[in-house]
């Protein structure tokens, strides 16, 4: 089975009504194995707190979806052991320490990290990290 890091980007996808939820369940089909910096679920929260905030979600359905979230079927990986390559990442390629800590776990276990966000993909662009990037959009 392929290894995939997803990002929060693409997990968020699994619960709420956004763009491309429909390709972020792909990764649900049991045919890659997934994991995460084990800060994954604290950003999934976030992005649903921001939702509830606005009205999109009700209070009741975002804790909801935080506890059920911890049930999917994501390897977490402690921060504390990629924290040093995801600094040098983050300095070498002017990303966030939280996006380069998907980065470092992707690059150390050799998988491909999935992400939504165009941004950080085209930063990597002709970069070593390059091949390890996959958007979203892409996944077949």
């Amino acid at each position: 089975m392929k290894q995939i890091v997803v990002d929060a980007s693409v997990a968020a996808k699994w619960f709420l009504p956004e763009a491309d939820a429909d390709r972020a369940r792909l990764l649900l089909s049991g045919r890659f194995v997934l994991s995460a910096p084990e800060l994954l679920w604290t950003e999934v929260a976030s992005v649903v707190w921001k939702y509830a905030r606005r009205g999109t979600l009700t209070k009741a359905d975002a804790s909801l979806i935080v506890s059920q979230s911890l049930a999917f079927p994501v390897e977490l990986h402690p921060c504390v052991p990629l924290l040093g390559e995801a600094m040098t990442l983050a300095l070498e390629h002017d990303r966030t320490v939280y996006e380069s800590l998907y980065l470092a776990l992707a690059a150390r276990d050799s998988a491909t990290l999935v992400t939504d966000d165009a941004r950080l993909a085209r930063s990597l662009t002709g970069t070593r990290l390059a091949r390890r990037v996959m958007l979203l959009a892409d996944l077949k």
